[in-house]
This record gives C-alpha cells, structure tokens and sequence, in this order.
C-alpha cells in the first residue's frame, strides 16, 4: 500500500505501489488521465490483463478519459476526496466508457 503523495508528480512515480494486479487481471483499457492547472499534464495508464504501462502523454483514442484539476486529483487519490462525489460536484469529468471506469478505483485505488 502505497503513502499519501504530496505532488502528481509522486503519485506517478509511486504508481507500482498502488497497482493492484489482481484488480486489473482480464482488463484490457487506456485509461487518460487529463489534470488541469499550474501542475497539470496528460498521463495515459494502459492497462492489459493484470499489468500496466505508463505514458507521460496522451493518445488518440483512449477507453477512458478523466479530467479534472491537478489538485482535486492529488486529494482523491490521497483518499480526501471521493470519487463519486468529486463527479456529482462537477470536479471531475469522465469520457468514454463508464462501465470501465468504475474498474479504475480497484485497479489503482486511493490510499485509506
């Protein structure tokens, strides 16, 4: 279990502590991550049947894409913001498929 991270930056290098493989075992998606303000930027998790590549970028046709500012993002995935209510408060919005993004919360889940 990974610690609470202090930066986007930490929470992208710390990834490998907070991927859960079983969660992800048969998943097959690209998961976009678009984080806006000062500390911003586009990272795209593509997940394949239990492991995972980063990319400090987008691409074209993601499964899913988040989008939501940098750090709202850093508090749901501290475990300080929950998801579902960060999306009824319009502070994060999801494209593409929402059957497949309710995985990411198991797949990489926020610290507790």
């Amino acid at each position: 279990m990974a610690a609470p991270a202090s930066s986007i930056e930490e929470y992208f290098q710390t990834l490998d502590q907070r991927f859960v493989a079983t969660a992800a075992k048969g998943v097959k998606a690209t998961f976009q991550i678009e984080l806006s303000g000062p500390k911003g930027g586009t990272w795209t998790i593509d997940v394949n049947d239990g492991a995972y590549t980063l990319l400090n970028q987008g691409v074209e046709k993601p499964t899913v894409t988040y989008q939501m500012d940098a750090d709202e993002y850093l508090k749901m995935a501290n475990g300080e913001l929950d998801g579902v209510k960060a999306y009824a408060m319009r502070k994060l919005k999801i494209k593409g498929n929402v059957l497949v993004a309710q995985k990411f919360k198991g797949i990489i889940p926020p610290v507790k």
